[in-house]
């Protein structure tokens, strides 16, 4: 379920608002950590949508923090092979290759290919976008 501010704040951060965005994802996760802890599923969801407003602002060592909550979260809520897990998963890949730090992202990305490719068979867009960053990566590093 995906809460109605995480999506305000989805739409705040497409329109280039960061700054609200940024408030509307940390009212959900104090809203929903209030109801259910730290820890609860439900906050998964706003924390990586901040990890990833974090990213596109440049705040690397935040966003990467978030992601590794988000992870320890699902990891416990979720099965190992749910789509979920990849996409925050491919999330820190993201960052990682971002950085050029190829040695951490290629077996998140791997990993993340893996379950996608399982649950959602091998020609499915989310899988061809996985597939597009590895090959990126490896183009990167000549």
């Amino acid at each position: 379920m995906r809460p109605a501010l995480s999506d305000f704040a989805l739409h705040y951060k497409n329109q280039g608002d960061l700054i609200r965005a940024e408030q509307l994802y940390l009212r959900a996760i104090t809203i929903l950590e209030k109801a259910g802890g730290p820890d609860n599923a439900a906050v998964a969801i706003p924390l990586d949508n901040l990890g990833n407003l974090y990213r596109a602002k440049g705040d690397d060592e935040r966003a990467e923090a978030l992601f590794k909550r988000v992870l320890a979260i699902k990891a416990r809520s979720l099965k190992p092979d749910d789509p979920e897990i990849a996409t925050t998963l491919s999330n820190l890949a993201v960052l990682y290759s971002d950085q050029r730090n190829y040695e951490k992202a290629e077996p998140l990305l791997q990993r993340a290919l893996a379950i996608k490719e399982k649950a959602l068979g091998p020609t499915h867009q989310e899988v061809a976008t996985l597939l597009s960053n590895l090959f990126r990566d490896v183009l990167r590093q000549g």
